[in-house]
């Protein structure tokens, strides 16, 4: 099972391009999309503060770099 390589990929916060299997590239993407959940709720819940502006933006480039690398566009 590939279920642990997408977080790895995140953490290492630098570009790279899954080119297969196409099993990898569904979890980044599921990942990229848990993410984004979790970053939306804490908006909703008026979270606020210096750090947690600078762990969301940092989420929102892994987010966009992994959304490409699994070839999505749109929404991050």
């Amino acid at each position: 099972s590939l279920d642990w390589l997408p977080p790895v990929l995140a953490s290492l916060d630098r570009p790279f391009v899954i080119e297969q299997p196409d099993e990898l590239r569904s979890l980044v993407v599921a990942l990229a999309d848990r993410l984004t959940a979790s970053a939306r709720s804490l908006l909703r819940r008026g979270a606020t503060g210096r750090k947690i502006m600078v762990a969301g933006e940092r989420m929102a480039r892994r987010l966009r770099r992994m959304r490409r690398s699994a070839g999505v566009r749109g929404q991050t």
